[in-house]
């Protein structure tokens, strides 16, 4: 099975559109993409 390719735009919108999400615990959201929260 090969490795799934993403671009960093896409990644990037997909954590902002997940962000905008009702009850979404932003913590661990920042956590699931290996970001910080000052950087999230």
């Amino acid at each position: 099975m090969p490795w799934k390719e993403t671009q960093m735009i896409d990644e990037r919108m997909h954590f902002a559109l997940k962000s905008l999400q009702e009850g979404v615990n932003f913590s661990k959201l920042c956590a699931a993409y290996g970001i910080s929260r000052k950087t999230g």
